[in-house]
Formats: C-alpha cells, sequence, structure tokens
C-alpha cells in the first residue's frame, strides 16, 4: 500500500522513487494517523540545492530527528536563472549524499529512514500542502539569511497561515558554506571541494567544470 512505503519509518532503502508524483500524501497522513493514534509530524525542508552541501545535509539529518517524515524538497528558484544543474539531477546528487552518509555514519539510520527526496515546481506552500507537511524547515547562517526568512515568514502568514516554521541554526563549520564559494571551489580545482560537498556531488562538480573549461 502506498501510504506504507512512504512514511512508516521502517521503509527500504533512502529516495526510492517507486511512488514519485502520486498526489495523495495528505491522505496517507490521515491514514498513518488512524493506524498509530498520533498526528504525523511532517516536514517540507524545501530550496534549490544548486548544488547540495553538507550544511544543508546536517540541517536535514537535524530536522529528521525532530520530526516523523521530512521531505527533502528540490525546487526550481526563479531567481536563479537555468540553475548549475537540472533539478532532476539535484535530486540524484541529494540521494547520493545521503547514502554516502549512512555509510560513514551508520548512527545516523533512524534519522535517514525518515527522509524521501522529492521535486517540486510549484509554490513551497503547495508543495508542503501536496506532501502533508505542515511545518517548513529551514536553516540559517546568519543575520543576512534571517532577514530573508522574516520576509517569508511574513508572507506565508497570510498565504498559508496552517504551516509552521522549524528554523535550525547552522552548526559553526557550515556558516559560511555558500553555493557560489563551493562553485568556485569546484571551477578551480580546489583539493578543498570536499570539505563542502559530499564525494558523490564533488565528482559531479568536477565533470561540470571539466565540461565547461
Amino acid at each position: 500500500m502506498a501510504a506504507e512505503w512512504f512514511l512508516l519509518p521502517n521503509r527500504r532503502g533512502i529516495g526510492d522513487d517507486k511512488h514519485q508524483g502520486l498526489p495523495i500524501l495528505r491522505r496517507d497522513s490521515q491514514y498513518l494517523s488512524d493506524c498509530l493514534g498520533a498526528v504525523m509530524k511532517i516536514g517540507l525542508y524545501a530550496g534549490s540545492f544548486d548544488p547540495f552541501q553538507l550544511g544543508h545535509l546536517d540541517i536535514a539529518i537535524r530536522a529528521a530527528r525532530l520530526l516523523d517524515s521530512l521531505y527533502i524538497g528540490v525546487g526550481v528558484n526563479p531567481e536563479k536563472h537555468g540553475g548549475l544543474f537540472a533539478p532532476t539531477d539535484r535530486v540524484e546528487m541529494v540521494r547520493q549524499t545521503l547514502n554516502w552518509h549512512l555509510q560513514i555514519t551508520p548512527t545516523d539510520v533512524p534519522a535517514l529512514n525518515r527522509i524521501q527526496v522529492v521535486q517540486y515546481n510549484t509554490l513551497v506552500n503547495e508543495a508542503a500542502d501536496r506532501f502533508g507537511a505542515c511545518y517548513l524547515v529551514r536553516g540559517m547562517r546568519a543575520s543576512d539569511d534571517f532577514s530573508e526568512e522574516w520576509d517569508l515568514a511574513g508572507v506565508l502568514c497570510k498565504t498559508a497561515p496552517h504551516l509552521e516554521f522549524v528554523h535550525l541554526m547552522a552548526r559553526p563549520a557550515h556558516i559560511f558554506e555558500r553555493s557560489k564559494y563551493v562553485r568556485q571551489l569546484a571551477m578551480f580545482g580546489s583539493p578543498d571541494l570536499e570539505k563542502f560537498v559530499s564525494p558523490p556531488v564533488a565528482h559531479a562538480l568536477q565533470i561540470k567544470f571539466k565540461r565547461s573549461l
């Protein structure tokens, strides 16, 4: 049954897209509520993730520990023209990063088992409704992030008052991570690239910039 595959903690694999695109996830959350006798805490961690960095991974795992189910939503940011990687490639890199982390940190298996990677091309509140999420997970690095999150929260208070925010501060090791810096490191072949991204993402970046040079 689709509901069991999507949201039960002990499903098989990470990032399996066997049922990707089924528009029935809100009904699934109700199904689990009836079975388990409690309201599922479902979150959406949305972003362009171009590319997915170690700081993103840290936020996702910490959020998954707080929630019953977490969707990492790879979206299209209209303010970032084109993007470095296609959305489908970004989805795959997120999945590869989760599997890599699973291999090196088996203690995070409970959190990783709660994570599903999905793609969306709508407003973030519409994506949350589609996946049955009531919590929007947001990572914050510094004061400029706070200002942007404040504005987003103000808009969503009017357009989606049923959603709650879960703001997690970046750990000190990830405060200065920025996509533009990661791209520059990849462009110039820096050996420090894997300090910011997983090996699968570093490999994809190296291939991308070798082709573009």
